[in-house]
C-alpha cells in the first residue's frame, strides 16, 4: 500500500536538501564583497530550479493522488450469516474477476474485458467491488459484486459514455468525441456515470446489490470527487430497487444500448 501523503513528503524533503545545497554552492562562489547583485542571481538559480523541479516531478504526483489509497471497508450483510464481507476500489489487477461477476448479465450486457481495461485504467477511484472471505484461502477473497463506472459531462447516460475509444490504450486520458458525442471517460466530467451493478447470480435476491450500492454511494460521500451527481440506466423492473436506495427516475432514456428500454435514473450527491 502506497500512502500518498509519504510520497509527496518525500519529495518536498528532496526539494529542501536540493534547496540548501543551491543556496551554499551560490553563496560559494559569489561571495566577494565586491560581487554585485548575489541576490538575484541566487534568486535566478532557485527560479530555474523550482521549474524544472516540478516540470520533472508534478505528473508522479498527479498520478499518485489520482488513485485512492486501496483500503478494506466492512461491511455487515444480514443475509450473508456471520460470512465477513468487505468493499475496497478495484483496479486493473481485478480484471478477471470482474469479468466473471459480469457474467450475471445477459451476453449483450456485459461489459468485455477489453472494456474493463480501460474503465479501471482510467477511473479505479469510482470502481467499487463487493469482496467476502474465502473458507478455503483467506489470502483470496471472492468478489461477489461490483459496480463499475467512468466520468461524464453529462446529467444522463449516453450510448457514447458505455463505448470505449479504438485507440484508448495510446491516449492521455484526453476526452475522445465522435460526431460531437463522448466516447467513455471524460477526466473532468461533472457526473459520475454507472455502467455497471453486477452481483453473482448465487448472491442474488439476498438484499447484496442493495447492500452494495449504498455502500457504493458512502464511499463517493467519503471521497472528493468533484461531482454533483451519480446517473445509470435501468431495466423498467429495476426502477424501484434504485429508488429504494436513493434514486430518482427521470423516465424513459434515450439510450439504446444493447437494444434495451431503459429508464434514467439520477443521485444527487450536492
Amino acid at each position: 500500500m502506497m500512502s500518498i501523503t509519504g510520497h509527496s513528503s518525500g519529495v518536498v524533503d528532496r526539494a529542501d536538501r536540493l534547496f540548501e545545497v543551491l543556496h551554499g554552492v551560490v553563496h560559494a562562489e559569489y561571495s566577494g564583497p565586491n560581487t554585485p547583485g548575489i541576490d538575484s542571481i541566487f534568486l535566478a538559480l532557485v527560479g530555474l530550479f523550482l521549474y524544472l523541479f516540478f516540470y520533472y516531478n508534478l505528473p508522479a504526483l498527479a498520478n499518485q493522488s489520482k488513485h485512492l489509497i486501496m483500503t478494506q471497508t466492512n461491511i455487515h450483510i444480514p443475509s450473508l450469516g456471520g460470512t465477513n464481507a468487505f468493499t475496497r476500489t478495484l483496479s486493473k489487477e481485478d480484471v478477471k474477476i470482474c469479468v466473471a461477476v459480469e457474467e450475471a448479465f445477459t451476453e449483450a450486457e456485459r461489459c468485455s474485458e477489453e472494456k474493463f481495461c480501460y474503465r479501471l485504467g482510467a477511473c479505479p477511484e469510482l470502481c467499487l467491488g463487493l469482496f467476502v472471505e474465502n473458507e478455503q484461502d483467506a489470502a483470496s477473497p471472492t468478489l461477489i459484486g461490483h459496480v463499475i463506472a467512468v466520468r461524464s459531462p453529462y446529467t444522463r447516460v449516453t450510448d457514447g459514455s458505455m463505448e470505449m475509444p479504438e485507440n484508448w490504450r495510446s491516449l492521455d486520458d484526453e476526452p475522445v468525441f465522435v460526431n460531437d458525442e463522448l466516447i467513455g471517460n471524460h477526466k473532468y466530467g461533472d457526473s459520475i456515470a454507472i455502467h455497471s451493478v453486477a452481483i453473482l447470480p448465487e448472491y442474488q435476491g439476498k438484499k447484496v446489490g442493495r447492500a452494495l450500492v449504498r455502500a457504493y454511494l458512502e464511499h463517493l460521500g467519503r471521497g472528493c470527487f468533484g461531482a454533483s451527481k451519480v446517473v445509470l440506466i435501468a431495466h423498467d423492473y429495476l426502477v424501484n430497487f434504485y429508488e429504494s436506495v436513493g434514486f430518482k427516475s427521470q423516465g424513459k432514456s434515450q439510450s439504446t444500448f444493447a437494444g434495451g428500454v431503459w429508464f434514467d435514473m439520477t443521485f444527487d450527491l450536492e
